[in-house]
């Protein structure tokens, strides 16, 4: 019955995002979903009920570059014939057999009677203090800054490159980790937060070389994919364990794959949260690997511990066949029995392989506290009317919900 309803939602979504392959829109459909159950997909629910509104949709913002371009200045003169050059540049990104490209001219239009005419500005140094935003689809691209001169046949290139062929700058740009690639790029140097690149650099110092300098910047709105996942899961055998895991930043939608048995081999099923069992004790690596819009991945792993057996528990005080005095031992007793007179603080010794999830306190089979963390200690401070045989019990909880219990029976005077 559900399956009309599926792929109405899924036309909605798709005319919403015509671009969309089938896998986006199916990750759109379980992302925005109003879980039902409990936590993630459930043989009950599956993902949950389907949500046209698609309200919890994360909004996409493309990966582009920032390009910022401060100054440039003349080195060596760029026209012969024209002393202050008349500056305009053209930036390129290049990815994925695709380009993108925008002019800055540095000038203005003038009106002369009814028509317009373009007036360039000219000067040694543009201040330009303009910055560029170009779409990219890969997370490593090419930048390419060719700066030019106008001329009123021929447009003369100045030189911005460490290449001793190239006058055009060049430079491998990484969006994952926000960095130059050196090994790709021409050789800059740094001016405060500027990055710098002029002709010189390629070794030769001759005045017809048309050299010039160029600072820059280069960012990006391209945070890195990140993954949450718990450290650490507990369970016994036999018994399933949902694991969930989140992806942030990055490009959405993502798809997730799951690691379940340490080989190396993903599947991706499951989405979000994979339920499992194990039918041995033992210590498992499960790993979770979520890839982006923007081909991008990480892998992130947690540790599952299936454990059958119990914690170790012991009531250290009060001792058996002890007399204590408002919180004080003051010597043994015969006859195997236990006096508290007055106020006692019970101790307990918890421990487990696995790590104690929590101390439970019982007087008389009535809970009096839990503890989570040690100290595992108890002030039993209640004035209790005359009464031979009261009974202290502690119980011992490991992290897989393994018990164990210890006991004492007590007498106790106010």
């Amino acid at each position: 019955m559900a399956c009309p309803h599926v792929a109405g939602v899924a036309a909605l979504a798709l005319s919403r995002h015509p671009d969309y392959t089938n896998q986006q829109i199916r990750d759109l459909l379980v992302n925005t979903a109003d879980d039902l159950g409990p936590p993630g997909w459930d043989e009950e629910y599956g993902y949950g009920r389907v949500d046209a509104t698609f309200n919890d949709e994360v909004l996409i913002t493309r990966p582009a570059l920032n390009i910022d371009i401060h100054k440039l200045t003349r080195i060596d003169p760029i026209d012969p014939g024209d002393d202050k050059p008349e500056w305009y540049y053209k930036i390129t990104v290049e990815c994925n057999n695709t380009s993108e490209s925008e002019y800055n001219y540095n000038g203005y239009n003038e009106k002369i009677l009814f028509w317009w005419r373009f007036v360039w500005n000219s000067e040694y140094t543009w201040e330009v203090d303009k910055i560029h935003i170009l779409n990219v689809s890969e997370p490593i691209v090419t930048v390419k800054i060719k700066l030019m001169e106008h001329d009123l046949i021929f447009d003369d290139i100045a030189d911005i490159s460490s290449n001793a062929t190239r006058k055009i700058a060049q430079f491998k740009y990484d969006l994952k980790n926000n960095i130059l690639i050196e090994d790709e790029s021409d050789r800059i140097e740094e001016d405060g937060n500027w990055y710098v690149t002029n002709g010189e650099f390629d070794g030769s110092t001759s005045v017809d070389e048309d050299d010039a300098k160029l600072w820059f910047n280069i960012s990006d709105n391209y945070d890195p994919l990140r993954i949450e996942l718990r450290d650490q899961y507990f369970g016994r055998k036999n018994e399933e364990i949902s694991i969930t895991g989140s992806a942030f930043n990055g490009l959405p939608p993502y798809n997730y794959s799951w690691d379940m048995d340490n080989d190396g081999i993903y599947d991706d099923r499951y989405g979000k949260t994979v339920s499992w069992s194990w039918g041995t004790p033992g210590t498992y690596i499960v790993r979770l690997k979520v890839v982006d819009d923007f081909n991008q991945s990480e892998v992130k792993e947690t540790t599952v511990y299936i454990d059958e057996s119990s914690p170790i528990v012991e009531i250290t005080k009060p001792k058996e066949n002890s007399l204590y005095i408002l919180n004080r031992k003051i010597m043994p007793l015969p006859l195997f029995r236990t006096w508290i007179l007055g106020s006692i603080n019970i101790e307990v010794d918890a421990k487990d392989n696995i790590g104690v999830d929590k101390v439970e306190f019982y007087i008389d089979n009535e809970l009096k506290t839990t503890l989570i963390e040690e100290p595992y200690n108890w002030m039993w401070d209640e004035k209790t009317p005359l009464k031979f045989g009261h009974k202290i019990k502690v119980i011992a909880y490991d992290n897989a919900r393994n018990s164990a219990t210890d006991e004492i029976t007590v007498w106790k005077f106010f």
